[in-house]
């Protein structure tokens, strides 16, 4: 195995990304990765139309919190596309626990 394979990453979903969801992205998402827990995280979620997307803000966005191989994050960027920018994250779980994760902001 590849040593970028083994490397991973905290990354919260609070979309179409989740349990639940069909679409590739998110399939692929179960597959590779392990599901670590629901948490929260201090943003605005936003939602105009088909998409949701979070800027920064005082709101609670609830989501999911997945542990993902780094070479997956190709696939997930090339899914969410322009319109979002990974960031880096602060979550809090529902025990309590922070967790630093990545997730999709807009752009």
């Amino acid at each position: 195995m590849a040593y970028h394979a083994r490397v991973t990453r905290l990354l919260f979903t609070y979309g179409s990304l989740q349990r639940g969801f069909t679409n590739r992205a998110a399939r692929l998402l179960r597959e590779r990765g392990e599901y670590v827990g629901d948490a929260v995280i201090r943003a605005d979620l936003h939602w105009p139309g088909r998409w949701p997307f979070i800027t920064p803000g005082r709101g609670r966005v609830g989501g999911e919190v997945f542990r993902i191989p780094t070479s997956l994050l190709r696939c997930l960027n090339a899914y969410e596309g322009a319109a979002y920018r990974l960031r880096p994250t602060l979550a809090r779980t529902a025990g309590g626990t922070k967790l630093r994760v990545w997730a999709y902001w807009a752009a």
